[in-house]
């Protein structure tokens, strides 16, 4: 016989081989219903590089990447940071110039607006959010029962936490990433699930590597509050200094070698919002009652309640505590209309996802 038919019977018969029903998953990481696919195609054109992996890593505990976001001081008080959103142009917009007085009085508006505050008026805190140690991703992980009964193996990677040092940490981060494919790739998940600035990180990071290493993939990205798409209210301020909403959501796209990427935000937090790209986007703050008009209307005409309730709204949208709220849960008591708000966020969404390879939501 030709040898070159027999070449072309044997790929043709690896082409159903991975066709067939025992396999599974045809071709792909099918642990999220996202198959890359691979349909049966010529003899030397089937592509089905990502199959063994897959085959050899499930039901095993998969390993979590986990990627801090900013300094606590990098956030702000629990208004709005002109600091923060200035990093995140510079970041998208190098080479833009930007009128920061213009800036900063859109970020003393919207503090204003969305806390009511008079001029001048600082909002009553109930009291600091607690300061989390440069630790925190891993620790809450760790911690968690779910992820410790199943075997999750916890990977951190370190940074300085000051997003000046992005740049410098992107490649650091792409020989860690490539290291641990090294040691678990095909045998376990790879999980990445990084929290606000780290979630710009990595995002980076992972698509540099599809560029240079397109054999490492990665099973689930999980990103919680991530400034990648601020809110709405944001973009809009950006659009009065001269930014197109559609020129600041086109950074985020969705990278190739991520079999499914969960996105996890809160209307509440400014530095998040959904992400159209994102095979998943969760809504943390959705269930939470809608308070605010009731509270409003004290402030507006109710003169015994106004200062409570004033700070009443600041407590329901304190927008640091909801930033932080991923690695835990919201909680907070509004004394001017006696009702305790309390919100569970990181077991349903953030840890089921690590423990429940099937996880849709």
């Amino acid at each position: 016989m030709n040898p070159m038919i027999k070449i072309a019977g044997f790929v043709l018969s690896v082409c159903f081989l991975f066709q067939s029903p025992a396999a599974a998953a045809p071709c792909g990481l099918d642990f999220f219903d996202n198959p890359r696919g691979c349909e049966l195609r010529l003899p030397g054109t089937c592509e089905a590089p990502a199959l063994p992996d897959a085959m050899a890593s499930e039901g095993a505990a998969p390993v979590v990447i986990t990627v801090a976001g900013l300094k606590f001081d990098k956030i702000g008080p629990g208004k709005l940071n002109l600091g923060l959103l200035l990093r995140v142009i510079r970041r998208f917009f190098p080479g833009k110039s930007v009128d920061e007085a213009v800036l900063a009085g859109e970020v003393e508006s919207f503090n204003t607006d969305h806390f009511m505050l008079d001029e001048g008026e600082e909002p009553a805190s109930e009291g600091a959010v607690a300061k989390l140690p440069d630790d925190y991703m891993e620790v809450r992980v760790r911690e968690f029962p779910d992820c410790a009964a199943a075997g999750v193996t916890v990977i951190p990677f370190h940074w300085s936490r000051d997003p000046d040092d992005t740049d410098k940490i992107v490649p650091a981060f792409m020989e860690k990433l490539a290291g641990v494919h090294a040691e678990y790739g095909g045998r376990r998940p790879i999980y990445v699930l990084a929290h606000s600035w780290g979630s710009m990180l990595m995002h980076e990071t992972l698509h540099r590597l599809s560029r240079t290493r397109p054999d490492i993939m990665i099973d689930r990205f999980i990103t919680t509050g991530s400034p990648l798409v601020p809110s709405n209210p944001v973009i809009g301020i950006f659009v009065k200094i001269g930014i197109k909403k559609e020129d600041l959501e086109k950074h985020a796209s969705r990278p190739v070698n991520v079999g499914q990427w969960r996105n996890i935000w809160s209307g509440r937090d400014p530095y998040s919002n959904e992400i159209k790209p994102a095979d998943l986007n969760v809504r943390v703050d959705s269930g939470v009652e809608n308070v605010e008009p009731t509270l409003i209307d004290l402030i507006l005409n109710n003169k015994p309640l106004r200062k409570e309730a004033k700070s009443d709204l600041w407590r329901i949208r304190d927008i640091k505590k909801w930033h932080f709220s991923y690695l835990g849960d919201f909680s907070t008591v509004l004394r001017s209309i006696e009702k305790e708000i309390t919100v569970e966020v990181f077991a349903p969404h953030v840890a089921r996802p690590l423990v429940d390879p099937s996880a849709k939501k």
